[in-house]
């Protein structure tokens, strides 16, 4: 039987460990809190290699505080365009405005104010308490989550994990000796960096763990089996009937509202449904037309999928005939915000924040979604083969 292990022990061993094989990561570089809590942000939901270059342009854009404050949103998101999950770069944005608002040059250096400004959950907050200031607070993930849950064999999901693996890092973070080279900050990023490159979700590399001598999931080979899995439930799906409108080389742009899905960000205007598309209104548009209130000559130019985090995402793209004469109304949110008529009330409009008459090849450079872009380009490189105008 693998005997218990003590803090002392564990941090010990973890030290050692994190001083040889730590991940050299750009951010770990910075004493500068802000440059801290903007690689935080960019780490939630995405990969570390994907977030290195983002990091670099974005800070030698926006070095510091004041001027990510200053810069328009629409900025902003074109550089984070491509890291997704654009709700977090707004808040980033948010909370940086209400800052220098409120005349600060800097993060502030406790928790309860950093849980007060946008954007700033459990995790965030105490990554950035502990990596910035030296704070004692624990930065729970699911790299931790797995970690311990392996480490001590709790056939747990991970709702039930969260608790037990607070009170295990707080012991933990009260039990450093006071030394400078291992902190707080060292200790969370030496947990994460165990999960995300030895204690990994698949293919584990045990051999090369430096608590493998305490693991009980390793000695009583169940190392594959925890954490426990939450069980997945089906993803709704969410169709969006967009329409490619040329005039005279300029497309009709649209800017989504700043909250809910694809906040901020601008695409082709639509109209959404919180359902599967069938496959008579996919052939004829009817939903967007019955938005539009019109009968216009619609072609089906391209159909692409995107698999989100809650939901199934459906894009279908239609070429819609109109003439000059419409320009001026196609235009007004009100127009894109009729409720439409068919499929039993399960459509909802947009409500887009504003329209844009865009030159063709500029339309591609407006701060996008993956998805919405992906949508947009296949539909460009389709009604390049076909006459707009004659549809």
């Amino acid at each position: 039987m693998t005997a218990k292990p003590s803090p002392a022990q564990l941090l010990h061993c973890l030290e050692t460990w994190y001083a040889q094989h730590g991940r050299q990561l750009p951010w770990r570089n910075h004493a500068q809190p802000y440059a801290i809590w903007v690689s935080e942000v960019m780490l939630q939901q995405t990969q570390v290699g994907t977030v290195v270059g983002y990091f670099g342009r974005f800070m030698r854009r926006f070095p510091n505080l004041q001027s990510l404050a200053a810069a328009p949103l629409d900025e902003v998101l074109s550089l984070w365009q491509g890291l997704g999950y654009y709700g977090r770069c707004r808040k980033l944005h948010a909370a940086a405005q209400q800052l220098v608002s409120q005349g600060q040059t800097q993060l502030p250096s406790n928790l309860e104010a950093l849980l007060a400004l946008p954007g700033f959950g459990p995790y965030t907050a105490g990554a950035v308490a502990s990596m910035a200031f030296g704070l004692p607070v624990p930065a729970i993930d699911g790299n931790l989550l797995r970690v311990f849950a392996r480490l001590y064999a709790w056939a747990l999901p991970k709702a039930r994990l969260l608790p037990r693996v607070q009170r295990l890092v707080e012991g933990l973070l009260h039990s450093l000796p006071p030394r400078p080279s291992f902190g707080p900050g060292s200790l969370n990023q030496a947990l994460m960096d165990l999960g995300a490159t030895v204690c990994k979700p698949h293919r584990p590399h045990c051999t090369e763990c430096p608590w493998s001598f305490a693991c009980l999931a390793l000695s009583q080979n169940k190392v594959s089996l925890l954490p426990l899995p939450t069980p997945s439930k089906p993803k709704p799906i969410l169709s969006w009937l967009l329409a490619y409108i040329e005039l005279d080389g300029h497309l009709l742009m649209a800017k989504h509202p700043p909250k809910g899905l694809f906040g901020g960000l601008w695409g082709l205007p639509g109209v959404a449904l919180q359902r599967r598309l069938l496959a008579k209104e996919a052939a004829y548009a009817s939903p967007l037309s019955a938005c539009l209130g019109e009968q216009l000559p619609t072609t089906l130019l391209s159909q692409t999928q995107r698999v989100l985090t809650h939901r199934r995402l459906q894009l279908f793209v239609y070429a819609i005939g109109t003439g000059v004469g419409q320009k001026k109304a196609l235009l007004q949110p009100s127009t894109w915000a009729r409720t439409p008529e068919a499929g039993g009330g399960q459509e909802e409009p947009i409500g887009y924040e504003c329209l844009r008459w865009v030159p063709r090849e500029m339309a591609l450079q407006l701060p996008s979604s993956a998805a919405l872009r992906k949508a947009l380009e296949a539909a460009m490189e389709k009604a390049s083969q076909i006459s707009v105008q004659r549809l």
